[in-house]
């Protein structure tokens, strides 16, 4: 059996045990509530938002660790890595002052590439891809 099988299978057992969490919703807020943060087992969330100042907060990074974010129709929101973390999004430190704009609609693809960065990619409702988004 290959290395990629065997990893597919070791992933799905470990999902079907319960180890990981399939789809979550995340509620954009204007500080940090459980509800804002995307736990760190999440592997495909939806977010949504009553303002598009609002904040919804990736987990600590694990390198190689992938989490996709679908926002809904209603207002785009803001994208952090947690307080004081010193981690990235895209190089740019985001933990605090920094933040990524989600537009509503679109769908984000996160891919811890070290255990202090994410990088983030992003396609609209049609599949175009918008490229990489810059942290301001």
């Amino acid at each position: 059996m290959s290395t990629g099988h065997r990893f597919a299978q070791d992933q799905m057992r470990s999902e079907a045990n319960g180890d990981h969490v399939a789809a979550v919703t995340a509620e954009a807020a204007g500080s940090l509530t459980s509800a804002s943060q995307i736990p760190a087992s999440a592997r495909f969330v939806t977010v949504s938002s009553s303002n598009a100042n609002y904040i919804v907060t990736l987990p600590n990074p694990i390198q190689g660790h992938e989490i996709w974010i679908q926002t809904d129709a209603s207002t785009a929101c803001e994208l952090r890595t947690p307080a004081a973390s010193g981690n990235t999004i895209n190089n740019v430190d985001s933990d605090g002052t920094n933040e990524a704009a989600l537009v509503a609609t679109n769908t984000y693809h996160c891919i811890a590439t070290s255990t202090t960065g994410w990088l983030v990619v992003s396609f609209t409702n049609l599949a175009a891809d918008v490229g990489a988004l810059i942290p301001d």
